[in-house]
């Protein structure tokens, strides 16, 4: 039986929270990096779905394919204890959605209209192609907006950002955990601050990184990031320990 692949897009938070859920579950697998429009139809071809959205990330296993982060998560934790039977996991983790599609859509559109981010955005073997890279690059960041993109102007995005922000930190006042102690709720919420700050390790080009910041919202919601980050910390910590197994040191 061979370990499962993790189709993904590196920096991504969908991806992320994938990348952590497997690694929380010890479930072992490879990667490979989704380049979209130029992969997409190899992607079709393994899932058989040749009309309709695809996305990542993917995974796939012996036994077939396994769609979308929540679903990915799911296989790797649940009958464990951060897959509590609850339904207010699912609330989160539709809240994180939420915040990532406005995000997503905000983010684009600032790497679109700055050359050299959305230059730095292209991976690096499609970087050195002189004006073709630009129009590469350019080209990926319409076609995101066309199959994810919102409606709203930047300032309606960020106004139902913060209404989503000021729900999580209500909730997160007085405890730690949305739902009692660290579960996937804690990893999904995480994930959905990355268009508000990027966590540091995400690999995104210091050119972009800017336009992932909503600096209004990153200095108000300043607890809310530090909470993402121990959230992440934790989990690594936890994987780590996963992965060295019973009884070690």
């Amino acid at each position: 039986m061979s370990e499962p692949l993790l189709v993904q897009v590196g920096y991504s938070p969908w991806s992320l929270k994938a990348r952590l859920a497997l690694a929380l579950g010890g479930l072992q697998h490879r990667r490979m990096e989704y380049l979209p429009m130029l992969r997409e139809p190899w992607l079709r071809w393994r899932l058989r779905r040749f009309t309709g959205r695809v996305t990542v990330p993917v995974l796939l296993t012996d036994q077939g394919a396994v769609g979308d982060s929540f679903d990915i998560a799911r296989l790797a934790l649940a009958g464990g204890p951060y897959w509590p039977e609850d339904a207010a996991l699912v609330a989160w983790n539709g809240w994180s959605e939420r915040m990532l599609e406005l995000g997503r859509t905000r983010t684009t559109r600032q790497v679109l209209s700055d050359p050299d981010a959305l230059l730095a955005s292209l991976p690096a073997a499609l970087s050195g192609l002189g004006p073709l890279s630009t129009l590469l690059a350019r080209a990926a960041a319409r076609y995101l907006l066309r199959k994810y993109g919102v409606a709203e102007d930047q300032a309606t995005l960020e106004a139902r950002m913060d209404a989503l922000l000021d729900q999580l930190a209500g909730v997160l006042a007085d405890q730690e955990y949305l739902l009692g102690r660290l579960s996937y709720a804690d990893l999904s919420a995480a994930a959905g601050l990355c268009f508000v700050s990027p966590p540091a390790d995400l690999p995104i080009s210091p050119l972009a990184r800017p336009h992932w910041t909503v600096p209004t919202l990153a200095t108000r919601y300043a607890p809310l990031l530090a909470w993402r980050d121990r959230v992440l910390a934790t989990c690594a910590a936890a994987a780590r320990a996963t992965a060295a197994g019973p009884g070690a040191t």
